[in-house]
């Protein structure tokens, strides 16, 4: 079964704490018609994916308290179905690539341009994992 609001919108949960970068990232999404949920603090996360049951998760790496890896593996352990696509400055590239070895299905270097995002999402949501075949 797959997770949609009522209006019949995926659902997108973004995990940043920057606020003025978490609501850009929201816009965007939403204008592609998502509908968007931010997370700006680790603690909520694993809450929120129960009661919006999102189709995926857009995480920023670079979280304080509590590590952007550490929310991956809350997220991989309760919601595995879910696509998480990590974002990271250039500076934390390696970082990145390990988040793809614990369980990520892709990641964004930051800056990065509203059609990668997009694109990166769209792909994640109608991947292998809700049901069609990988091309």
């Amino acid at each position: 079964m797959q997770n949609r609001s009522v209006d019949g919108r995926k659902r997108v949960m973004i995990v940043s704490h920057e606020a003025k970068f978490a609501l850009r990232l929201a816009d965007w999404l939403a204008a592609e018609g998502y509908e968007v949920v931010i997370a700006r603090e680790a603690k909520d996360v694993r809450s929120l994916l129960e009661e919006v049951k999102p189709n995926a998760v857009v995480l920023d790496l670079a979280l304080p308290v509590v590590s952007g890896m550490e929310v991956l593996r809350v997220i991989r352990a309760s919601r595995p179905e879910v696509p998480v696509v990590t974002m990271a400055d250039a500076a934390l590239h390696n970082l990145a690539l390990l988040s793809i070895k614990a369980g990520a299905c892709g990641f964004l270097l930051k800056p990065f341009e509203r059609q990668q995002m997009s694109r990166s999402v769209a792909a994640e949501i109608r991947g292998p994992r809700s049901g069609e075949s990988a091309a």
